[in-house]
């Protein structure tokens, strides 16, 4: 038995499958690693922007080169 099946919400979440809900990232390798980039998201199902201050700045000053 699951824990989404012990909680009694195994309709919605707890594994991977159509018309559940699910918070996922897309990672260049071990998620654990410093070094590994986080290449998408999603939350609840949904994409989420990974843009934030920081790269807009990066691809701002860049242009600069």
């Amino acid at each position: 038995m699951h824990a989404a099946e012990i909680w009694g919400i195994a309709d919605g979440l707890g594994s991977i499958d159509k018309g559940k809900f699910a918070d996922l990232i897309l990672t260049d390798g071990d998620p654990l690693e410093t070094k590994t980039q986080i290449k998408r998201m999603w939350i609840l199902g949904n994409p989420v922007s990974l843009e934030n201050r920081h790269t807009k700045l990066n691809e701002q000053y860049k242009k600069r080169l």
